[in-house]
Parts: C-alpha cells; sequence; structure tokens
C-alpha cells in the first residue's frame, strides 16, 4: 500500500481500514489510497452512524418488541414498542441488566436457563415471560430468540423478539368469561323450563282430578 507523509511517497504492507487525513498542530497529515483526500474517517463515520439511525428507524416502526443484551444481560438496544410496553425510555434502561429490572422474581431462573442456552450456541429459542412496567404492572410477552456471533462463532449480543399477549390474554379471559356465564344462564333456563313444565302438568292433573270428585262430592251431598 502506498500513502503520502508531507508530499513524499512510501510504502507500507499493511492494508487500511480507516483513513484520518487531519494534521493537528503540525503533526504528519496521512492520504488514505482509497480516497486520496481529506476527512475520509469523517465520511465513513458518517456513512455508519446513518446505517445505524437507519436500522433503528426500521427497528422502531416493527410491530414488535426488539431489545438487545450483551453477554451479562444488560440492555444496549430497546425499540419503540418496548418503550411503550414497559414505560420506560432507551436512556432510562441502557446498560441496566435486565433480570434486575424488567423480570418478575419468580421467573427469573426460568429466563436465565433460555438465555445461558443461546450464550451455550442454542439458538434460536423461544419462552414467554412476564415483564414489569414502570408503574409494576406485568405485562405477559412470548419471545423469540437468536444471537449474534464474532467470527469464531462465540454469542456476543442476545436478540429477543417478543409479541405482548397482555390485552389478548385479557380479552380471552373475558370471553371465556362470558362463555361460562352463557352456560350458567343457560342451564337456569333449562332448569326454569322443567319448573314451568312441571306447574303446567301439576295444573294439568288437579283439574283432571277435581273434575270426578266435584262429581263425588254431588252425589254424595244427594244420598245424604
Amino acid at each position: 500500500m502506498k500513502y503520502k507523509v508531507k508530499g513524499e511517497t512510501k510504502e507500507n504492507s499493511k492494508s487500511c481500514l480507516t483513513c484520518d487525513c487531519h494534521g493537528v498542530q503540525g503533526k504528519l497529515k496521512v492520504c488514505c489510497p482509497f480516497c486520496n483526500k481529506p476527512d475520509g474517517l469523517s465520511r465513513i463515520h458518517k456513512v455508519l452512524e446513518g446505517k445505524c439511525q437507519l436500522l433503528a428507524s426500521v427497528l422502531d416502526t416493527v410491530n414488535a418488541l426488539v431489545v438487545v443484551l450483551d453477554k451479562e444481560g444488560k440492555i444496549i438496544g430497546f425499540n419503540k414498542s418496548c418503550e411503550k410496553a414497559t414505560g420506560y425510555c432507551f436512556n432510562e434502561v441502557k446498560g441496566r441488566n435486565i433480570f434486575d429490572l424488567l423480570l418478575v422474581s419468580e421467573e427469573v431462573d426460568s429466563v436465565k436457563v433460555a438465555f445461558n442456552k443461546i450464550k451455550n450456541g442454542y439458538f434460536p429459542n423461544k419462552n414467554e415471560n412476564y415483564w414489569l412496567t414502570k408503574q409494576g404492572l406485568k405485562r405477559r410477552i412470548t419471545w423469540s430468540n437468536t444471537a449474534l456471533t464474532d467470527t469464531q462463532g462465540k454469542v456476543q449480543y442476545i436478540i429477543a423478539t417478543g409479541k405482548d399477549l397482555t390485552d389478548q390474554r385479557a380479552a380471552e379471559d373475558e370471553l371465556q368469561n362470558a362463555i361460562h356465564q352463557y352456560h350458567r344462564i343457560k342451564n337456569s333456563l333449562k332448569e326454569s323450563e322443567k319448573l314451568a313444565a312441571i306447574g303446567l302438568m301439576s295444573a294439568g292433573i288437579t283439574h283432571e282430578i277435581k273434575n270426578p270428585l266435584t262429581v263425588i262430592q254431588g252425589f254424595a251431598q244427594l244420598i245424604e
């Protein structure tokens, strides 16, 4: 690779990954052979920053909860759906451990089991658990989990994509209660119909017995 130092062309066997063409207080100016222009690093940084912003914008428009964790369980990514579900903004949860912040105590161990499986290379996997909101309420979430690995295949980040089932479960519970109420009323109506039929039959029997009894009573009075 050739590069320039104060206008003099020199060679280097190492490849260039980034470039810094700014001279600071008389220090050497190095021009990247790929761009041969100043501000190479600044432009690369802007491109990467733009791609990161684009990815973040895409994740924020997804109608699903997306949380990114490091190998210790610390939150490094938290999209808008997560913020809406929990009441926390990203700055409030950034760097905090998910097991201490968002999980209910009785489910920490089971979630850690799923988390450790991913760390050990068993992914994707699924689990379901509660998240605690900022107000202390419980939200039931079902998760699909995967991981990002390095060049050696070691897990670097865990990515969990979730669906909030809280409202759906509440609607299902209301539906089940309505069904139970319907069956209870239906059974009550059947009992009422049976009682009405018994009452009608009793009235008919009484009428049929009363007529001959009246005749008997009349003849008895005549005989007397």
